[in-house]
């Protein structure tokens, strides 16, 4: 109902107000608790973000300490399993969108690149990921289950390489950070 209000107070909104609009509303469909959002029974905010910390505090960005710094950080937030805190699918893409500058508060400015730069320079995850960004910004569904076959289809498009047949956490946690407001979208 308040955003009835909105516009009828500021007339029509531009195309960036309604994405906006639309995505809140989602956001809060989808997020009707105020439990933690997760991923292998982790926190996904406090994971990514503990993680990101790390890297500022050591001043690096390489790949490999990601690896190392989100493993110690799952373990740290109580994760016992080696398997589920060394995942690679979803540590990929949350080092892909930090690299990219694509968390709010990440700490690293947003670098624009297609998704064919991302798939050769950091990898498919990160690409999974900016495309599941790219089509939440559009106004795609925010559930994993529905975006999954679009990024199939973009990631097809836009490298001529064929996804994974299936989801592997890394849009899940693109969804998670989407509804804790935590991703830059342009």
């Amino acid at each position: 109902m308040w955003e009835f209000r909105i516009l009828a107070l500021t007339g029509l909104p531009s195309n960036a107000e309604a994405r906006e609009l639309q995505r809140d509303r989602e956001a809060y469909i989808m997020r009707r608790s105020n439990q933690p959002l997760v991923l292998n029974n982790i926190d996904v905010k406090s994971w990514v973000f503990g993680t990101v910390a790390k890297m500022q505090g050591n001043t690096t960005e390489s790949a490999s300490d990601w690896n190392r710094f989100w493993l110690e950080t799952y373990r740290t937030l109580g994760g016992r399993s080696e398997a589920s805190g060394s995942k690679p699918c979803p540590k990929a893409a949350a080092y892909g969108l930090w690299l990219l500058g694509r968390l709010r508060g990440g700490g690293r400015p947003p670098e624009m690149r297609t998704v064919a730069d991302v798939n050769r320079g950091i990898g498919k995850n990160a690409a999974y990921a900016t495309i599941a960004i790219d089509l939440m910004n559009r106004g795609a569904l925010t559930s994993a289950e529905n975006l999954w076959p679009a990024v199939r289809s973009q990631y097809k498009t836009h490298t001529g390489q064929d996804a994974a047949i299936s989801e592997q956490g890394e849009v899940r946690l693109v969804v998670a950070l989407f509804l804790e407001h935590l991703l830059v979208f342009e």
